[in-house]
């Protein structure tokens, strides 16, 4: 997900290697570098002045002046920004701390990725959110967003293991996760998670630990935040913790359901299942996946899958 390619950004940052290294990120994403401008006049100047601006990522102090007014021009303009700043969390006031911020010291392509998802999020909900995200109201979204941090996921990246403390709850904007049940020594996939969804689910009743292995199957992007952040928010906020609480009822269908395919249903059934699933939240027809990872998640024999994909392809169901 690149939402910077050809627009135009403005950054506001005083220190001057910091400023060439955020020109160098930003340009790297294609986008058009306005400035760095290193002090409050000039940002105004700019910014009132009615230059072409996209998006902003301001320091909010400069040259020991905090950089408010900059703020302030840019919301009457309504253009999108993001916080880069050294300013710790109680020292921003309550009306701007739903902006997503990056702290320094910070990476400066973490920056561009930050206003990368900030922009996608805002610009085009409809296809680049996560569905629980989506479906909240603008205040409760303002909440969780302070937290929610872009990330990649890269494929077998592994989100949760089973028994382990919870560290981050995952929000897929796109991509498949896999969550998949532990019995020494045996394994099987029960559920899979695409953007309508979050793991992590027990950090929201108040537990610590994963119950499941949950992994990426199907590569993709997605915003993460603390599990136990999570858990404060949700329980101070009940719409959030009502929007997480529905998709944990759909998940629990999903898992009874694969518990009735794999005592009733033939292979065929289970394998046709697994592929609509796969392929309703990868939002493709065209599915990276082996023979083999389908024999595993399904917890059948790799011959038996190659046949049944087989017979799919004679009766032009599908394309290998």
């Amino acid at each position: 997900m690149n939402s910077l390619q050809g627009r135009n950004i403005l950054i506001v940052e005083d220190e001057w290697m910091l400023a060439r290294d955020l020109l160098r990120a930003f340009e790297t994403t294609g986008a058009h570098v306005v400035g760095p401008i290193p002090n409050i006049d000039q940002a105004l100047q700019i910014i009132n002045g009615g230059s072409a601006i996209d998006a902003a990522v301001v320091d909010l102090t400069l040259r020991g002046e905090q950089a408010y007014p900059v703020v302030d021009a840019l919301e009457s303009r309504k253009v999108p920004y993001i916080f880069a700043t050294g300013l710790d969390w109680d020292s921003i006031p309550m009306r701007f701390r739903h902006v997503p911020t990056c702290v320094k010291p910070y990476e400066c392509p973490d920056v561009a990725k930050m206003l990368s998802h900030h922009l996608a999020i805002g610009l085009d909900v409809n296809s680049a959110l996560n569905e629980i995200l989506k479906s909240l109201s603008p205040a409760d979204y303002a909440v969780l967003k302070r937290y929610l941090e872009p990330i990649d996921l890269p494929r077998r990246m592994t989100l949760e293991y089973p028994g382990r403390a919870l560290e981050h709850c995952y929000f897929p904007s796109s991509g498949v996760v896999s969550v998949v049940a532990h019995s020494k020594p045996e394994s099987v996939e029960i559920a899979l998670i695409g953007r309508e969804g979050v793991t992590g689910l027990s950090a929201v009743s108040g537990g610590e630990r994963g119950f499941h292995e949950v992994t990426v199957l199907i590569e993709g992007q997605g915003l993460r935040m603390s599990a136990s952040r999570l858990q404060e928010v949700a329980a101070s906020r009940p719409e959030i913790a009502s929007a997480i609480r529905k998709f944990e009822f759909s998940l629990q269908q999903q898992i009874a359901e694969t518990a009735l395919a794999a005592s009733r249903f033939t292979l065929e059934q289970r394998l046709a299942r697994w592929l609509l699933l796969l392929s309703n939240r990868a939002d493709t027809d065209g599915l990276a996946v082996t023979h083999e990872t389908i024999a595993w998640k399904l917890g059948v024999r790799r011959a038996g899958v190659t046949q049944a994909l087989r017979s799919f392809a004679d009766a032009s169901v599908i394309r290998l």
